[in-house]
């Protein structure tokens, strides 16, 4: 069994084509979906590394599920 799985590999590798290379161009902005907690933390960070960061949340308000807790952990504040 093996010594066939070996052959019919080798077999496929003989027909492989070459991927050709694109080029693409890139930009350093950076797409964040979801005005969560982490989506909040990920677009400052990427922020503050120099990035053009799009935040878009499908709320009219962001803050994700953390605005429906009353507090927080560990420090009790208040999360709205």
């Amino acid at each position: 069994m093996a010594k066939e799985q070996v052959r019919a590999g080798v077999a496929r590798a003989a027909r492989l084509e070459v991927v050709p290379e694109r080029v693409v161009p890139v930009s350093d902005a950076v797409l964040v979906i979801g005005g969560g907690v982490a989506g909040l933390q990920s677009a400052l960070d990427l922020a503050n590394q120099g990035h053009k960061v799009y935040l878009v949340e499908q709320n009219p308000t962001i803050g994700g599920k953390m605005s429906m807790l009353d507090r927080t952990f560990p420090t009790d504040d208040c999360s709205i």
